[in-house]
């Protein structure tokens, strides 16, 4: 069913791994809860790969039917199939010519080594998507969302990371929480920051919680409740969205929950398109 003009559009990336499967119920979840038009994306290996023919048809024949399976009870959702060398590439080109707002990919679990093999389609789709990116790890398609959780730090791009965060948690019906982690320090700059957190979830809504430590493995400590995470990227460029060893990597690699990574140049592009939009 083609997309209503009127409709945000989410888009999800199909390979029909299991991986994917987790990924583009969750999506679907998400579309339905914010009044979205899913768009599965089935990416086929270019012309000139080494199937054969024959074969190769066969498997694209089975993916689609795997994925139109799955998005029977959407009442706006549809299968698009295109031809690509290169996965990353085409899934961030539709989210461009869709206007996406989302863009979700599975994850496969490798335990201490983190979810995103360097170069696989999610590492190398945090670089380069125009919207923020929905990592979905295996095993969590049949959990509730019922708490959405966001990683504050105090920087600029907060309000626009509380945004998408606080957006989600309204369509879901869900909790909000906020999670700060903050610098062992017994002195009056750690409870005053802590203090700056609980009066900001107070006037949202939502709860608190605030933890002493490294951020990355805190804020996972904080996500046992927690059915979705959002977070930032501190990189400057989309070349380095989410680099190894940062924050927003380690969440992506390790959170017990889908995380959602809006990148310092989404943040950016929609705070402008924010204030742009008050002008007019």
């Amino acid at each position: 069913m083609p997309a209503a003009a009127s409709l945000p559009v989410h888009l999800a990336g199909f390979d029909g791994s299991p991986a994917a499967t987790s990924a583009v119920r969750v999506a679907g979840a998400l579309a339905s809860a914010d009044g979205a038009h899913l768009v599965v994306l089935v990416v086929h290996p270019a012309a000139g790969h080494a199937l054969l023919l024959g074969t190769e048809t066969a498997l694209e024949q089975e993916v689609r039917r795997r994925a139109e399976e799955l998005l029977v009870d959407l009442a706006h959702a549809e299968v698009q199939e295109v031809r690509a060398a290169s996965a990353p590439r085409a899934l961030a080109e539709a989210a461009g010519r869709h206007g996406a707002s989302m863009v979700t990919v599975g994850a496969t679990d490798r335990g201490a080594l983190g979810r995103l093999a360097p170069g696989s389609v999610g590492e190398r789709l945090l670089h380069e998507a125009p919207c923020p990116v929905l990592v979905v790890p295996p095993g969590v398609d049949e959990r509730p969302l019922r708490t959405v959780g966001v990683a504050v730090h105090g920087g600029r791009d907060d309000d626009v990371v509380l945004l998408h965060a606080a957006t989600l948690a309204a369509s879901l019906e869900a909790r909000l929480v906020l999670i700060s982690v903050l610098a062992p320090d017994d002195g009056p700059a750690f409870h005053a920051a802590a203090k700056k957190l609980e009066d900001l979830a107070a006037r949202l809504g939502a709860r608190s919680c605030v933890r002493e430590g490294r951020p990355g493995p805190e804020v996972v400590a904080a996500c046992d409740d927690v059915d979705l995470l959002v977070c930032g990227s501190r990189a400057h460029t989309p070349v380095r969205a989410v680099l190894e060893g940062s924050v927003s990597r380690h969440l992506v690699d390790h959170a017990p929950c889908p995380v959602l990574v809006v990148s310092r140049p989404v943040a950016r592009a929609a705070a402008r398109e924010a204030v742009a939009g008050a002008a007019r």
